[in-house]
């Protein structure tokens, strides 16, 4: 499961979404969600968050990025909080070696 904000600090959607393009590509199966400011579950990125998928460290190449996104990347998603718990239990980790 890779769950992640639609605007976030430092592009994190975009480089998750490179991220999920990359393991998706080396035949992993990646479960996506992506939630906005509200708790809803979103398609894509927003833009106005930056589309870099390497980010920046500077907060005047994104200020809407490390304003807003810098909110949202603080605020846990509690209304997904259950959703979370049911991926996991439906898809627990082996113990065994591989």
């Amino acid at each position: 499961m890779h769950i992640r904000n639609s605007c976030d600090i430092a592009g994190i959607c975009p480089n998750s979404q490179q991220l999920t393009h990359e393991l998706r590509a080396a035949k992993a199966e990646v479960h996506e969600l992506i939630i906005d400011s509200l708790g809803r579950q979103e398609q894509n990125c927003s833009v106005l968050c930056g589309s870099n998928s390497k980010g920046s460290m500077d907060p005047l190449c994104d200020p809407f990025g490390w304003s807003f996104g810098l909110r949202h990347h603080l605020q846990w998603p509690s209304a997904w909080t259950e959703f979370m718990f049911d991926f996991f239990r439906s898809h627990p980790l082996s113990t065994s070696p591989q």
